[in-house]
């Protein structure tokens, strides 16, 4: 039986708070550690979301060589949560104002315990810089494996009711401006191609409405 699909939802850039960093856990299905993360949202389709920041211990090393990552998976989940030249990193936002500080604890951490990851310790690191840090973030509709395959065998995704986040975006007003934009151009596109709702939407333009559960 066809798996049902949910209607399209709009991308959404919204503000929130880190409220909750959980300890480091190792993932049951690679060699990923993976820490847990709770944002309440200011505005927009949900009171919170949660997201995780996923690395491998060695890549917050002061010795670590990005150029070393041979596998693109690797390479992918570096880029999104670590460091990247062109977008926010998971942990760029986590640290906030406060990068400089992490890298000087972080490395701090690996050189107080012979080159050896503390998870504990590092759960402080992320809390002391990350707890109550605010966050610009995008939201951006889910999209669940199924059991269905495509004519040449890769699996069929299928839209969800529900929100995750997409990216993070460094929270300046350059940046709060270039989203407004955005969103007024997805509107202007919505007249034209007669949708029903825009593609992209900013939360703080939606009146102040109040977030559902």
């Amino acid at each position: 039986m066809e798996a049902l699909e949910a209607e399209f939802l709009p991308t959404v850039a919204t503000t929130g708070v880190i409220k909750k960093i959980g300890a480091p856990r190792q993932s049951e299905r690679s060699d990923y550690t993976i820490v847990d993360l709770e944002i309440e949202l200011e505005a927009g389709p949900r009171k919170s979301i949660r997201t995780y920041l996923v690395f491998l211990p060695d890549w917050l090393k002061p010795d670590f060589q990005p150029k070393s990552l041979t596998e693109r998976r690797d390479r992918n989940v570096y880029r999104n949560n670590i460091n990247s030249s062109d977008r926010r990193t998971t942990l760029a936002a986590l640290a906030g104002d406060d990068w400089a500080g992490f890298v000087e604890s972080t490395f701090g951490m690996f050189n107080s315990n012979g080159g050896t990851f503390d998870g504990p310790e590092f759960h402080n690191i992320l809390n002391s810089v990350g707890n109550g840090q605010q966050v610009l973030v995008e939201l951006t509709q889910e999209r669940q494996k199924t059991d269905e395959l495509t004519e040449d065998g890769r699996p069929i995704y299928r839209k969800t009711e529900n929100y995750t986040v997409g990216k993070f975006h460094e929270y300046k007003d350059t940046v709060v401006v270039a989203l407004e934009k955005r969103a007024g151009r997805a509107r202007e596109a919505m007249v034209k191609k007669d949708f029903d709702i825009p593609s992209f939407v900013v939360a703080w333009d939606e009146g102040g409405d109040e977030a559902e559960g």
